[in-house]
This record gives C-alpha cells, sequence and structure tokens, in this order.
C-alpha cells in the first residue's frame, strides 16, 4: 500500500486498528484506531527547506498526538519524540527491530582491502568527514565503497571532494545492490564505516554484526559476540512484540 493509499482506504476495510509502518494515519476518522511507527526525527534534527521539514512540522506531529499508540524503533527515538514532539510517555512503545539472517551471516571469507558505507547520500550521513578521514590515511591500495541512493545535490559535492582530496581513484560509489551483492560486501570489508550525525536505530550496524568474522583479538572479539547478539534482533520478534500490543488494545 503506498503512502497516499493509506488515509482513505483505511474506513473501508472495517479493521479496528490501522498499523501503519511510517509515522502517517488519517487524522478526520475517528472510527479507526492508530498505530504508527516513528522511526526517527531527523528532518527536525536536520533542518533542510522542504516538504520533509514542513510535514515533520505540521503533519506528523498531529499524527502521534492522535495515535492509540506509538512504535518506536530505539529509545533513543522514543526519548526524542517525547521530548521534541511532547507526545505523552504512555504512548510510546519500543520494539526491536531485526535483519534478516539468512541474508546477513558469516560466510568465512577473506577480507578484502576496503572499507564499507552503507546508506543512502544525505546530510546527516557524515560523508565529507569518511572521505577526509580515509584521505588522511595514505594508503593507495585500500578502496572505500559507498553504496546507498545517490543524493542529486550531495553526491555531485562527495564526488568533488573526493576529487580534491586525491582520493577518487580509491572510491567507488554504487548505488545499488543486491541482497547477495550486499552479503558479500559486508563479509569481505575490513570495517563498516557508520559515523552518522544521528541514526533512529541504524540497520547496517546491526547486518555488519551479524556478519562480523576476521583475525585478531578485537575482530576475535567482535566476531564472538557479534553473532549472537544480532541473534536477539529478529523480525519473527518484532511481529510478536506488535501482535501482543494489539491483542492488548483491542
Amino acid at each position: 500500500m503506498d503512502r497516499k493509499s493509506i488515509a482513505p482506504s483505511a474506513g473501508r476495510t472495517g479493521a479496528s486498528f490501522l498499523l501503519s509502518p511510517v509515522p502517517e494515519a488519517p487524522l478526520l476518522n475517528k472510527e479507526v484506531r492508530s498505530i504508527v511507527l516513528a522511526h526517527d526525527l531527523i528532518p527536525l534534527r536536520f533542518p533542510k527547506l522542504g516538504t520533509s521539514l514542513l510535514r515533520f512540522m505540521t503533519y506528523v506531529p498531529l499524527v502521534l498526538h492522535t495515535a492509540e499508540r506509538v512504535l518506536c524503533n530505539s529509545e533513543a527515538t522514543a526519548r526524542e519524540v517525547h521530548r521534541w514532539l511532547q507526545v505523552p510517555q504512555h504512548k510510546l512503545v519500543t520494539i526491536k527491530l531485526g535483519c534478516d539472517h539468512s541474508n546477513c551471516r558469516p560466510l568465512n571469507l577473506n577480507r578484502q582491502p576496503f572499507f564499507l558505507v552503507l546508506g543512502r547520500h544525505d546530510y546527516h550521513k557524515n560523508l565529507p568527514r569518511v572521505l577526509k578521514a580515509f584521505a588522511q590515511l595514505a594508503e593507495p591500495d585500500m578502496a572505500l565503497k559507498l553504496v546507498g541512493p545517490f543524493h542529486r545535490h550531495l553526491t555531485p559535492q562527495l564526488k568533488q571532494l573526493a576529487h580534491s582530496l586525491g582520493i577518487d581513484r580509491q572510491c567507488q560509489w554504487i548505488p545499488w545492490v543486491s541482497d547477495q551483492e550486499r552479503l558479500f560486501l559486508l563479509n569481505t570489508t575490513k570495517a563498516l564505516i557508520m559515523v552518522s550525525l544521528w541514526e533512529g536505530f541504524g540497520l547496517p550496524a546491526l547486518e555488519a554484526m551479524a556478519c562480523v568474522i576476521t583475525d585478531g583479538a578485537m575482530e576475535r572479539q567482535a566476531r564472538e559476540a557479534g553473532p549472537p547478539r544480532a541473534g536477539l534482533f529478529r523480525w519473527q520478534n518484532t511481529a510478536q512484540q506488535v501482535e501482543g500490543l494489539l491483542e492488548e488494545l483491542s
């Protein structure tokens, strides 16, 4: 269901609840109780003029206050929603997200000389500092693979910065990969680089944790602790937690 169809179709199903995976729900339909998911408030924390900022300043707060419950993907997001938008704490429910462990698992492959960045190109991702830090390594045999959707303004600026730093030949700009390619990258990279200024949850870190396996004291510790820790975050557990909440509210 696309975003535009959520509101008009909610009242025609006869359902008691609308469970929305985004902070969107009908505001005028009092017959349907809504439960919505708040991922983060990044458009408010790092404001840029545009429709996203306007939406988070007007529509989103109304949706969260009107909702029966607001599911938050982390305790940090729950605190942010309460502090910034004054949504009552009794409405906020923190749920664990998960990762697909069939596509995030150790493959026992040799690590290759590259660092990996996963995620769309956005201002809060802190990518200019990643490029500057990588340039300071001064290791011409090391590569930096940036995997994620491009930004029409920011991506050209990042490529120009890489050129000015003299690392453009070491940088690989990849807008999309398949699940199998992503799994291979996570299992062969020296390290996942994730230095965002803010994240609601940060799924790439969890996915990388599920694939840790390499040598060295710190790496051995991460190898032993990473997959079991990541194993606590499963989509089945997320679904069961949401189902329990629905039963409780029914």
